[in-house]
């Protein structure tokens, strides 16, 4: 006769923590952070200059027009920023089985704004 046993739970829960996957989405954030402060500041260096007291007192002609050159490398630092939104919101969606797992509304804000700091530069200055 078979006996009525109760079954416990006979497996060991191996898990040390988040699996890379897991871990990827908050890499692809701080990647899209440190980026568009590298571009912001690309963006804030390639504008005109103005005249400080310094520049009147040496004779110094400030930069009065765009470095194109630092808009070039802000437009590539935006779509490095695109793709890194991107590929951290398809992990992201990817990765949505569980009921804990959300969305990051900040890679969605990231893509956002590259693609509006692409667009800007685009028609702005490289077109």
């Amino acid at each position: 006769m078979i006996k009525d046993r109760v079954v416990t739970n006979q497996f060991k829960d191996r898990r040390k923590g988040p699996d890379f996957w897991k871990r990827f989405i908050p890499t692809m954030l701080i990647i899209c952070w440190v980026l568009i402060w590298v571009s912001w500041t690309f963006v804030y260096l390639a504008m005109p200059q103005h005249k400080t007291i310094v520049d009147l007192h040496y004779d110094f002609a400030p930069r009065a027009y765009w470095d194109i050159s630092l808009i070039d490398k802000a437009f590539i630092t935006m779509n490095a920023m695109l793709l890194a939104s991107v590929l951290g919101l398809m992990v992201n969606f990817f990765r949505h089985r569980r009921k804990t797992d959300k969305i990051s509304r900040t890679l969605i804000f990231m893509l956002i704004l590259s693609v509006g700091g692409i667009g800007f530069l685009f028609y702005r200055f490289l077109s």
